[in-house]
Formats: structure tokens, sequence, C-alpha cells
């Protein structure tokens, strides 16, 4: 399951708990759930506009072994919030839109891992997982 199908979005909805949802958050390929999967959140202020903020969003992911080797997996995605110093519409946009691009962004490193399973595969490498929730 997606974590933005798990919010109960609300006017009590911020930043932070939508970080915190997509964080904890460790369905991974094929909506397996993978405990050590490591989602982090950075955020900055800009100092001169009230309510502007770049988010930078990561997962790593140190489960998978190919003939043999670790095989780690790394994904980054930029967010430049607009209006979280506006009205409470404009914040109710953006914490929406956040939700959004945090779903693509996850869907689309799951999507890439799948097809880097799938060239291991049919390169005839064997690819393996230390997670236990995996077998």
């Amino acid at each position: 399951m997606c974590f933005a199908k798990i919010i109960d979005f609300n006017m009590n909805t911020t930043i932070e708990t939508i970080i915190s949802d997509w964080k904890d958050d460790k369905n991974w390929v094929g909506d397996i759930l993978n405990p050590f999967l490591e989602k982090k959140a950075f955020g900055w202020m800009n100092p001169i506009k009230e309510g502007e903020y770049l988010l930078l969003f990561t997962i790593d992911e140190r489960t998978t072994f190919v003939d043999g080797q670790l095989e780690p997996y790394h994904s980054f995605f930029s967010y430049h919030t607009y209006c979280m110093g506006g009205t409470e519409e404009e914040k109710g946009r953006e914490l929406r839109r956040l939700i959004s691009e945090l779903e693509d962004f996850t869907e689309r490193a799951k999507e890439e891992r799948l097809k880097q399973f799938e060239e291991w595969e049919k390169d005839g490498k064997d690819a393996a997982t230390s997670n236990p929730f995996a077998f």
C-alpha cells in the first residue's frame, strides 16, 4: 500500500506529518515489506521568502545481492515548496502536490529497482535478498 493512501488529509496535516508517514512506509518492490529500507528527508528554508522550502528525499536499499555481491540502490528527489506561507487553501494545494510528487517518486524508484532485477535475471545473474519478508 502506498503511503499516500494511508494519510488522512485534513486541516491538521503538515509537511512533517507527510514526511513522517512517507518515511514510515517500508513497502518496496512488489509491495513487499522491507524494514531495512532507508528513507530520509532533508529540508532548507528560503531565508528571503517565508513559506518556501527546498526538500530533498532519498531512498536507500541495501538488502540485494547479485552473484554474491551487495548491489545497493540509491535514488533521490528534490522538491521546492512555494505557498506554505500563504492562505490555508494554498497550503492545502501545496501539501496535496507534495503527497502526489512523493508517491510518484516512490513508484518510479520501485519500478527502476524492478527493472534492475529483470535485467539481472535476463543476464543469468543470481539475485537474492537478505530481506526476510521477501521469502
